[in-house]
C-alpha cells in the first residue's frame, strides 16, 4: 500500500512539474505588433488591380494610415498563459467614383481592448490562442458632389461598439538559448467582430447623393468584417520576455 501511495505522489511530481512554471521560467512577456501597420500599404497595393479588373466602381483609390498593437502575458504555467493586448488603426481612404465623379474621403479610426488565453500543449514554441474583446470604430466621411459642373460638398460622422472575438496559432521564439530576452512571435487566425447598436449606415444620411442607408451599411459591413473587427489576422510581434 504504501509503495502504491509513493508511485502515485511519483507520478504527480512529474506531472505537476511539466505543468506548472518554475522559478527559472520567465514569467512575463512585453511584445509590440508592427502587423496593422502594413494594412495600409497593403490596401494600396491590392486596389489597383481589382480597381482595373472592375470589382469596385471607382477611378481612384489612395490609402494612407497606421496601426500598432501592444501585449503583455503573463505565463500561469507551463502550458499556459493570460495577456491582455490594446490595439489601434487608423486609416485616411481617397476615392474617385466612377459613374458620378463623386470624390469621398474617409477617415477611420479604431481601438481595440483584447484578453487573451493562450495553451502550450507542448510547453514549447508552438501555441493556441483564443481572444474576447472589445471594440470602437469611428469614421469620418468628406466628399464632393458633382451637380450641375459644380463640386457640392457632403459630410457625415458615425461610431459604433462592437463585440470581438477570435482564434489563432502562432509560435513564441526566443533569440539565443537563454529564455530570458528577446523574442518573435508570428500568429495567424481569424477573428469576428458583433457590431453593438446603430449601424453606421444609419447614422450617415447620404440620400441626397443618391446612395441609399442599405448600400452604406453593406460598404461598412465589408470594413467591418475584414479589416477593422474581423477577418484573417496575420501578428508580428517583437517584444522581450523576463
Amino acid at each position: 500500500m504504501v509503495k502504491k501511495i509513493f508511485v502515485v505522489l511519483v507520478l504527480a511530481a512529474f506531472v505537476a512539474g511539466g505543468a506548472f512554471a518554475d522559478r527559472s521560467m520567465p514569467r512575463n512577456t512585453l511584445t509590440v505588433d508592427v502587423a496593422p501597420a502594413l494594412v495600409a500599404p497593403t490596401i494600396g497595393v491590392v486596389s489597383p488591380p481589382l480597381i482595373n479588373l472592375g470589382v469596385f466602381d471607382i477611378r481612384d483609390l489612395d490609402a494612407s494610415g497606421f496601426g500598432i498593437a501592444a501585449q503583455y502575458e503573463l505565463q500561469l504555467l507551463r502550458i499556459l498563459s493570460l495577456a491582455g493586448r490594446f490595439a489601434f488603426l487608423g486609416l485616411d481612404v481617397d476615392t474617385v467614383t466612377q459613374a458620378e465623379g463623386h470624390i469621398v474621403n474617409m477617415d477611420m479610426t479604431s481601438f481595440s481592448a483584447e484578453g487573451h488565453v493562450r495553451l502550450y500543449p507542448f510547453g514549447g514554441t508552438f501555441f493556441l490562442n483564443g481572444m474576447a474583446g472589445w471594440g470602437f470604430l469611428g469614421v469620418d466621411l468628406s466628399g464632393l458632389e458633382q451637380i450641375n459642373n459644380t463640386m457640392v460638398p457632403f459630410s457625415g460622422e458615425s461610431s459604433r461598439h462592437y463585440l470581438k472575438l477570435g482564434a489563432k496559432v502562432g509560435w513564441r521564439f526566443a533569440f539565443g538559448n537563454n529564455p530570458r530576452g528577446f523574442v518573435f512571435e508570428p500568429s495567424f487566425g481569424w477573428n469576428h467582430g458583433i457590431g453593438l447598436g446603430n449601424t453606421h449606415g444609419s447614422q450617415i444620411n447620404l440620400s441626397d447623393q443618391g446612395i441609399t442607408r442599405e448600400e452604406l451599411d453593406e460598404n461598412f459591413a465589408a470594413l467591418e468584417s475584414l479589416i477593422f473587427m474581423g477577418g484573417p489576422r496575420i501578428s508580428l510581434a517583437f517584444g522581450f520576455r523576463f
